[in-house]
């Protein structure tokens, strides 16, 4: 029996009882199988018992996806607090996100053929105490020499802003973190005073509630320079994941209830994702981006280095380009 796994089923479609005997025919495994309904609770009984294990493997039959999302959010939270996981949700339907990029959900790491299925597999592994080490110095030191070098940068945005418009020189807006944990983001202001009214809106490339020194600091992503000192605080790094509002959390989860799985780490001034695709300007290239954010997520567990070193030089091209908006 292999004693350092953990197999849970959740859901049943036709094609889980043949998967299961195939499963169970070439491996002396035990599997946990819930029903979506009691999947939380028998999850929070079994949960310090699996923590003894090495590897946690969560299968994922989707009946529907109309509140299964819910407790697959809830289900990777949990994840989160284990040393490894590996998730599989089965392949019979394509969800919104892999549509909007196809190649990197279908030809990439995260199609998994097992046993003549295929499922969507996500593994992650906690990054290593001598990585998180090094990505956690690098972070300080860059951006503690960051404040102090672009200090006259910062007093010269502070005046431009107030010259440019009416309002305060920074935005603070609320977002989710690591661990899903809340905290206030840092932004030179580049919107008119209250631009968004009611319902959090996206930017879109020709915004008129930008500012037209605020359009600027958009092109050369100047804008997010106070986030150094999210990132010196502990809030961010330099290079994750690009952090959303809870608002638009909520929809994106709708599509990809994975989406907690980035919580591993923390979210980042630049991303694979943005400098890949940009500011996105609806949902649809939120879940394009999307799929950027996860692949780094997926690769940093090797090559955490080389990845960080490609976002950070590609961030360097879209800002001496002026690519940002």
């Amino acid at each position: 029996m292999c004693e350092d796994q953990v197999y849970i089923f959740i859901g049943h479609t036709e094609g889980t009882e043949p998967f299961r005997a195939l499963l169970c025919k070439y491996e002396d495994i035990f599997i946990y199988h819930f029903s979506w309904d009691e999947a939380l609770a028998q999850w929070d009984l079994h949960e310090e018992k699996w923590k003894e294990k090495a590897n946690l493997n969560v299968y994922f039959f989707m009946e529907n996806l109309v509140g299964n999302h819910v407790v697959i959010k809830e289900i990777c939270l949990r994840c989160l607090k284990f040393k490894s996981f590996m998730l599989y949700e089965e392949v019979h339907r394509i969800l919104t996100c892999y549509m909007f990029n196809p190649f990197l959900w279908e030809n990439r790491e995260f199609l998994t053929p097992q046993l003549g299925k295929l499922f969507y597999g996500f593994y992650f592994t906690r990054l290593n105490k001598g990585s998180l080490f090094l990505k956690r110095s690098f972070d300080i030191i860059f951006s503690a020499l960051g404040l102090v070098l672009l200090s006259p940068l910062f007093l010269l945005c502070a005046l431009l802003i107030k010259l440019d418009s009416r309002g305060p020189v920074f935005y603070n807006q609320i977002r989710i973190g690591k661990m899903g944990k809340e905290f206030r983001i840092h932004k030179f202001r580049s919107m008119k005073v209250d631009a968004e009214q009611g319902t959090p809106e996206l930017s879109s490339e020709n915004d008129p509630r930008v500012t037209p020194w605020g359009r600027i600091m958009r092109r050369y992503r100047i804008d997010e320079l106070p986030q150094l000192w999210n990132v010196l605080k502990g809030d961010m790094s330099i290079v994750g994941y690009r952090p959303e509002r809870e608002y638009f959390i909520k929809q994106i989860e709708e599509y990809f209830p994975f989406y907690p799985l980035l919580y591993n780490i923390r979210p980042g001034i630049t991303s694979q994702g943005m400098v890949n695709y940009g500011y996105a300007k609806d949902l649809n290239e939120m879940l394009a981006r999307l799929g950027e954010d996860m692949l780094y997520l997926d690769r940093i567990r090797y090559r955490l280095i080389r990845q960080d070193l490609q976002v950070l030089f590609k961030t360097i091209k879209v800002v001496l380009r002026g690519l940002g908006r």
